[in-house]
């Protein structure tokens, strides 16, 4: 993974591609593939932080990592998991809620995103609980970076898709107007990732 595009001397690419045990023409493929990707995803965002950051604030894979067999269920019951999770957090005693942190907010309905790691052999081992920020502008971007849709089966595709199902075609006269509510904008890091989600959107 890198954070920014990955330059290589002439002389070196076949050190690096013998290190990583690759053939010289699938480690070419790989760069390419991790330069086109950092372009796509720096030319839609940013998304976190602030708007004249223009660097993407996170490391970016050369592709898509294909999950083990049976991730789907393993996932599934995490989902499940986690939304008895989020019911239980707000009896938690004062003590170990003032522990994990300031302005906490357990609602449920909510949304989690997730860092975990999927073993071979089918455990989960979650990093990180993150209940705050979205990350649907960033995950649209990876979508078109990765050339994993076409733009009509995108996340956003889709939901233009239903929302014309359920409200008919929209018009200068008569637009469809959505409300995409955020608290705090001028200091919250994740309100520019809601921002390129609306842009994506209109």
């Amino acid at each position: 993974m890198y954070g920014q595009t990955f330059q290589l001397h002439e002389n070196d690419r076949e050190d690096h591609a013998k290190r990583l045990g690759l053939t010289l023409s699938e480690f070419d493929r790989l760069v390419t593939s991790s330069n086109t990707a950092y372009e796509i995803i720096k030319k839609l965002g940013p998304f976190y932080g602030k708007e004249n950051v223009n660097e993407p604030t996170f490391r970016i894979t050369a592709e898509p990592i294909a999950l083990p067999l049976g991730s789907k269920k393993l996932l599934d019951q995490l989902g499940e998991d986690l939304v008895y999770l989020g019911r239980v957090l707000p009896q938690l005693p004062d003590i170990y809620q003032r522990f994990m942190g300031k302005d906490l907010d357990f609602r449920v309905p909510l949304t989690f995103r997730v860092d975990c790691i999927i073993h071979d052999d089918e455990t989960i081992k979650v990093n990180e609980i993150e209940g705050k920020d979205g990350a649907s502008a960033l995950m649209m971007a990876e979508q078109l970076a990765y050339h994993l849709q076409p733009l009509s089966e995108t996340t956003i595709g889709r939901l233009i898709e239903s929302l014309h199902t359920m409200f008919g075609e929209s018009s200068e006269e008569a637009p469809l107007r959505i409300a995409i509510v955020r608290c705090d904008v001028e200091t919250d890091l994740y309100a520019l990732n809601t921002r390129r989600y609306i842009e994506m959107l209109h």
